[in-house]
């Protein structure tokens, strides 16, 4: 096999180089990091879940579109525990541990009674948390699909979906951040 043989061939296991639509995804990454109104209270009341964000949009970036819908799951679901768990006053950050063993529907409902969470925002977390799972549990995902004769066609996250779970995130995260600070 030639030189130019292997450059064209598929790399199924293992890291791949960068490819040609990267740039197009590092404009995307910025403009989403970009977007996001940073300030202390940002980062106080939503800690980790900004992390996790930053991680989502590096996974992006380099076309690891399956682990941007996982660290999108994460991030989502850290920012509405954290935006029931802790109240920031100032540079002061109170923890109640009150939901610290709740399911995540239980987490849910908190942040809707709360006011944290509305109709537009958990249909969102909805979204993120079905990818983030079909992620999570690929191989389970991968078998139910292919039993039920549905082919290979939609067994992995796209592009243009993992940039839909990003901007979703983000939207999340802003919501969040916007309700904790008028507290």
């Amino acid at each position: 096999m030639n030189q130019n043989e292997m450059a064209t061939r598929a790399i199924w296991v293992g890291p791949t180089k960068c490819d040609d639509e990267r740039d197009r995804r590092t404009r995307l990454v910025d403009k989403v990091w970009d977007r996001i109104n940073w300030d202390v209270g940002f980062h106080l009341e939503l800690g980790n879940a900004t992390d996790f964000l930053r991680e989502a949009l590096n996974c992006y970036q380099n076309g690891a579109f399956m682990a941007t819908a996982l660290m999108c799951r994460t991030c989502t679901q850290t920012a509405v525990y954290l935006s029931i768990s802790r109240k920031v006053t100032g540079l002061e950050i109170n923890t109640s541990l009150e939901s610290i063993h709740d399911d995540w529907p239980s987490i849910v409902r908190k942040a809707k009674k709360a006011g944290m969470v509305d109709d537009e925002t958990e249909g969102m977390l909805k979204h993120i948390t079905k990818k983030g799972d079909f992620a999570a549990h690929y191989g389970q995902k991968f078998d139910q699909k292919t039993a039920q004769g549905q082919g290979l066609g939609d067994l992995w996250i796209s592009p243009s979906q993992a940039r839909e779970i990003l901007r979703q995130s983000e939207k999340i995260l802003q919501h969040l951040h916007n309700k904790m600070s008028s507290c």
